[in-house]
C-alpha cells in the first residue's frame, strides 16, 4: 500500500512509450524546449526581440498543432478572460503616444497567452510523459543557469560580468529579479520530490537544492527571496493537507529540516565573502533610496493609481513608463494602466480563478499527477504576491507555471469525470431481483 503520491515509473510506463514514437517524441522535444528556457539574454532596449527559446516554442506549438493537440474544455473561462484583457489594451491603445511600442507589447503578450494555452494542452494530452519532461526540463535549466551564476559571481569564469548586474547575478536573462523568481518552483519541485523519496539515490538531489537556493541567494531580489518563503509555506501547508500517511508527513518534515539547514549553511558560507555580505546587508533594507520618499518605487505606485483611475480605458501598454520615465513595478497598476479596468479586473478573474480552481484541484485529486499541481499552485501564490512590487507579465515561465496550474486543474476534472461515469457503469451492471431491487 501507498503511504503517500504515488508517479508511475514502472516497466509498464516504460515500454508504453517505446510503443508510442509520437508521444516519446514530443516529450523529448519538450524536454528540450524547457531546457533551453532560461537562456533569455537580449538587447533590452527592444521590446520583442526573441530568445532561442521562443524560436524553439514556435517550432514546437507548430509540429504539435500539425500532428495531434488536444485542448481541455477547462480552457473556456480562463482564455475568455485573457481576451477581454487583451480588448482592453486594444482599446487603451487606440490613442497611445507610442503606438510601436504598443503594438511590440500587445505582440509579445499574445505570443506568451498561446505559450499558456500550449502548456495546458500539453499536460492534459499526455501527463505521464508530459509532466515529468516539462518539470524536468525545467530543473534542469535552473540548474544550468544557477551553476552558470554561481560560478561567474565567484570569479571561476573569464567573462563573469556578462553574467553580473551591479553585484548581482542575472545569469542567462537580462535582469537579477526575474533570475531569482525563475528558480523558485524548480526549487520546489526538487524539494517535492525529496519529501516523495523512498530511495537514498534520491539523496543526490540535496546538492541539486543546495546549488537552487545559493542562485536564488545571489540574485540579490527581495522579491525572489520572499516569493520563496512564501511559495515554499504554501507548498508545505498544501502537502500536510493532503498528504495521506504518518509516514509522508515524516517525510515532509524531513525534507524541510534539511532543505532549511543546507539553506542556512550555504547562505553563511556565502555570508563569509565580505563583498556578498556588504551586499545583502545593502539589499536586505527595506528602506532604500529607490523604495522610499519622492520618486520613489512606493510614491511612483501612488501616482500610477492615481492615473490608473482617472482613466477608464487605460493610456494603452508599454506608454506609462516610456513617457514618465517610472515604472511603477507592480503588474497590478500596470495593467490598470494599460488597458483600464477591463484589463484589470480581467487580470484579477483569471488569478482568483486560478487560485482557487487550482487549490480545489489539489485538495480533490488523489492521483499521480497531484504533486505536479500542487508545486505550481504553491508557486503561482509566490508569483502573485511578487506582482505587488516587480512586474512580472512578460515573463515567460509565469505563464509556464499558469499552463501547469490549468492543465492540472483539467486532469482533476477529467479524473472526477471519469469516476462518475465508472460509479455509473457499475450501477448498471448490478443484478435486479425479481422485485425490482437491486441486489
Amino acid at each position: 500500500m501507498s503511504d503517500g503520491w504515488n508517479i508511475d515509473h514502472s516497466a509498464r510506463a516504460r515500454e508504453a512509450v517505446l510503443r508510442n514514437p509520437w508521444e516519446w517524441a514530443s516529450a523529448a522535444l519538450i524536454f528540450l524546449l524547457l531546457l533551453f528556457s532560461s537562456y533569455l539574454k537580449s538587447d533590452v532596449s527592444k521590446v520583442a526581440q526573441p530568445a532561442v527559446y521562443d524560436f524553439l516554442m514556435a517550432a514546437t506549438v507548430a509540429l504539435h498543432v500539425i500532428l495531434r493537440i488536444r485542448f481541455p474544455k477547462e480552457l473556456g473561462w480562463p482564455v475568455l478572460l485573457w481576451l477581454f484583457l487583451m480588448l482592453g489594451y486594444g482599446l487603451g491603445a487606440l490613442d497611445a503616444l507610442l503606438p510601436q511600442r504598443a503594438r511590440d507589447f500587445m505582440l509579445v503578450m499574445s505570443y506568451l497567452i498561446v505559450s499558456f494555452v500550449f502548456f495546458t494542452a500539453m499536460v492534459y494530452d499526455d501527463p505521464k510523459r508530459r509532466l515529468p519532461a516539462i518539470w524536468w526540463g525545467y530543473v534542469g535549466a535552473a540548474l544550468i543557469a544557477s551553476l552558470t551564476g554561481i560560478a561567474a559571481y565567484f570569479g571561476f569564469l573569464a567573462s563573469g560580468e556578462f553574467y553580473l548586474r551591479f553585484g548581482r547575478v542575472t545569469s542567462f536573462f537580462n535582469d537579477p529579479n526575474v533570475y531569482g523568481a525563475f528558480l523558485v518552483a524548480p526549487t520546489l519541485f526538487v524539494a517535492c520530490r525529496l519529501s516523495l523519496s523512498t530511495s537514498f539515490k534520491d539523496l543526490l538531489l540535496l546538492p541539486v537544492l543546495g546549488i537552487l537556493v545559493l542562485g536564488i541567494f545571489l540574485s540579490f531580489s527581495r522579491g525572489a527571496w520572499g516569493n520563496l518563503l512564501l511559495s515554499g509555506a504554501v507548498f508545505m501547508m498544501l502537502a500536510f493537507i493532503t498528504s495521506r500517511s504518518p509516514v509522508q508527513r515524516f517525510r515532509l518534515i524531513l525534507v524541510t529540516a534539511l532543505a532549511a539547514g543546507c539553506g542556512v549553511a550555504i547562505i553563511a558560507w556565502a555570508l563569509s565573502s565580505e563583498s556578498v555580505s556588504d551586499l545583502f546587508a545593502q539589499r536586505f533594507s527595506l528602506s532604500q533610496s529607490y523604495d522610499v520618499g519622492e520618486g520613489g518605487r512606493f510614491d511612483r505606485q501612488i501616482n500610477a493609481l492615481q492615473q490608473g483611475l482617472t482613466a477608464p480605458l487605460g493610456m494603452g501598454p508599454a506608454q506609462w513608463e516610456e513617457i514618465t520615465g517610472l515604472a511603477p513595478h507592480n503588474v497590478y497598476l500596470n495593467i490598470l494602466i494599460a488597458g483600464g479596468y477591463l484589463s484589470f479586473l480581467s487580470y484579477l478573474a483569471f488569478i482568483g480563478l486560478t487560485l482557487v480552481r487550482g487549490t480545489k484541484a489539489v485538495l480533490r485529486q488523489r492521483g499521480a499527477y497531484q504533486p505536479y499541481l500542487l508545486v505550481a499552485v504553491a508557486a503561482l501564490v509566490g508569483h502573485a504576491a511578487e506582482s505587488l512590487i516587480i512586474d512580472v507579465d512578460n515573463w515567460r515561465h509565469l505563464f509556464l507555471i499558469f499552463g501547469l496550474c490549468w492543465g492540472g486543474i483539467a486532469l482533476a476534472a477529467r479524473e472526477a469525470r471519469e469516476e462518475v461515469e465508472q460509479w455509473q457503469v457499475a450501477a448498471t451492471r448490478q443484478p435486479v431481483m425479481a422485485d425490482g431491487f437491486h441486489a
